[in-house]
């Protein structure tokens, strides 16, 4: 553990002694691309390295001889580019967020083992079909770029339970065709804070929590919900959308109670009294 100690370079006699580390924490300091001696490249035994929080504008090279290297932090950097990751393909953990990246699926695609990739508050612009080589990834964040388009392939990797793509510039989600039976669950789902204006009510076939909060969703169809059970615990979050149907009090009160409004109007019922219970538009029906 040598983080915060505003040290400007690790000397040779310092690595000499972490020879048989396997976790080394140089974060908060003000490490520069050339503070790392080239002595760096023989601690083979590192699997973690955590160089968040300095003042990288690139990978530094040593880096790339680590090769059994797990996990790697360089967030909150100003790092452009990923070269010199190029033979890290045991990765597992990578953590990129805030720093300068307009790109980075092409080239981590050879990392085949990766589990988790934090690449948000960067300036990525496109995801591109490379994502679908990240077989095994488990967590995804890339909230807070310029992402304008989601290819399908994202939504189709098995091992995905979490993603998280807020705060971009994405206004339409693609539609694909999956049997709700066999296919795979992501327990979450963050769209939040983007230009969409179409319910993409397919996701809820595959997520079990989805953020769709301010958007500009202004109707919610339920052709698209038909197939969620009745007793589903699946949760959608549809705050600050402009929309008018169903009424914005029920949207409020969760999927359930919209998942309740469009049947009984389906049924042709008629609501007699309306009722507010805990801050939600209770209906209460009379059938003709």
């Amino acid at each position: 553990m040598l983080n915060g100690l505003k040290m400007i370079q690790v000397t040779e006699g310092i690595v000499d002694r972490m020879l048989m580390l396997q976790k080394v924490d140089l974060s908060e300091n003000q490490l520069g691309d050339t503070s790392l001696p080239d002595a760096f490249k023989k601690l083979e035994n590192i699997v973690e390295l955590n160089l968040s929080s300095n003042k990288f504008t690139k990978i530094p090279a040593p880096v790339k001889k680590l090769k059994n290297l797990l996990r790697f932090s360089i967030s909150y950097n100003n790092v452009e580019s990923l070269k010199g990751l190029e033979k890290q393909n045991k990765m597992q953990v990578l953590l990129l967020d805030n720093n300068r990246f307009t790109n980075v699926f092409k080239e981590i695609s050879h990392m085949r083992k990766l589990e988790i990739l934090d690449c948000s508050s960067n300036n990525i612009r496109e995801v591109g079909l490379d994502i679908r080589y990240l077989k095994n990834i488990r967590e995804l964040d890339m909230s807070a770029n310029k992402i304008s388009v989601l290819p399908k392939d994202l939504f189709q990797l098995t091992t995905l339970e979490s993603l998280r793509a807020s705060q971009n510039q994405i206004s339409k989600v693609p539609v694909f065709n999956m049997n709700p039976q066999h296919c795979h669950c992501i327990s979450e789902v963050d769209l939040s804070h983007n230009v969409i204006n179409k319910f993409p009510g397919h996701l809820l076939t595959i997520s079990k929590k989805l953020d769709l909060s301010s958007n500009r969703m202004k109707n919610v169809d339920w052709n698209k919900m038909k197939k969620i059970g009745p007793k589903s615990d699946k949760e959608l979050n549809l705050t600050d959308n402009p929309i008018t149907s169903p009424p914005p009090d029920v949207c409020e009160c969760g999927l359930k109670s919209m998942m309740q409004y469009f049947q009984e109007t389906q049924l042709d019922t008629r609501i007699y009294q309306g009722v507010k219970v805990g801050g939600c538009l209770c209906y209460f029906y009379q059938h003709n």
